[in-house]
């Protein structure tokens, strides 16, 4: 009960859900590869895909279907191949954000004519601030009741390994990246993956370019003709409505407590009530 609760939350927030989705079949291959690490307008990208007619994955989902397992053995061992088994079985042709991003040059060997899209902010220092409150976060994840659900756990667990391993731990970025290990990764990061890529594969992107670079560097899909560059594009998952979501889970055991507060006092009426009856 506490998973389809968990799913319903996260489906009801801005980032997981902008159109609609792609008919629910295999995967012939991932076509697009999303490169930029979480909070560069990863979910912004996910809703663009899902508007050109792509089925893209994107940490909501690993969330929602409850993946994490499967992206920590890949964490540990390197192995992508269960993870590729899941994304075709489910119908995922594209894959943006975490846990996907920190296999890039598997995924792009596995998938060689999938393009890939690195996603990046121009301000480090503003990339951090954001996810800074990714780390407010997981740290409601360990509170409860967050901490007596276990897919939660699975989730928190995996998705706080990458982090660290990135040196953007949890406890290092409360602390506004003091020792700078998180600002290093995202520049080597960024230069790696350019690097790794020269053959016109890439494409670096700030989602604030809007529509053109992305429809001049992807395929056409038959949505693609339905959107006009002037068309707005989509802005999702905010870091003041990353805020919003900590606020509601900080609330959660407020509510809880009330409620049984209230549960109590209503049995405890009704007994005195049925003792003065006797």
């Amino acid at each position: 009960m506490g998973k389809v609760f968990g799913a319903r939350l996260i489906k009801s927030v801005p980032f997981s859900s902008v159109a609609p989705s792609v008919q629910n079949t295999p995967s012939k291959g991932l076509r697009v590869i999303g490169a930029g690490a979480g909070r560069t307008g990863t979910s912004s990208l996910q809703a663009a895909l899902k508007i050109m007619g792509y089925k893209p994955y994107h940490m909501a989902d690993c969330f929602v279907g409850d993946h994490a397992e499967l992206w920590k053995h890949a964490v540990e061992t390197g192995n992508v191949e269960k993870v590729v088994d899941m994304l075709l079985q489910e119908g995922y042709d594209a894959i943006v954000d975490e846990p996907g991003s920190y296999f890039v040059p598997q995924l792009a060997e596995h998938f060689p004519e999938a393009k890939i899209v690195l996603t990046h902010r121009a301000n480090i220092a503003g990339w951090i601030q954001s996810v800074k409150k990714l780390a407010l976060l997981h740290n409601q994840f360990a509170s409860w009741p967050f901490s007596s659900l276990p897919f939660i756990q699975r989730f928190g667990s995996m998705a706080k390994d990458i982090l660290s391993r990135r040196g953007c731990s949890v406890e290092n970025l409360l602390r506004d990246d003091a020792d700078g290990t998180c600002s290093d990764w995202y520049m080597k990061h960024y230069k790696e993956t350019k690097l790794l890529f020269d053959d016109g594969r890439l494409l670096e992107y700030d989602v604030s370019e809007g529509w053109p670079p992305l429809l001049a560097h992807l395929e056409s899909t038959n949505a693609t003709s339905m959107i006009s560059p002037a068309m707005p594009f989509p802005r999702t998952n905010s870091g003041d409505e990353v805020l919003f979501i900590v606020s509601l889970m900080k609330a959660i055991p407020i509510l809880c407590a009330v409620f049984v507060g209230m549960m109590v006092h209503a049995i405890l009426g009704l007994a005195f009530r049925f003792q003065t009856i006797g």
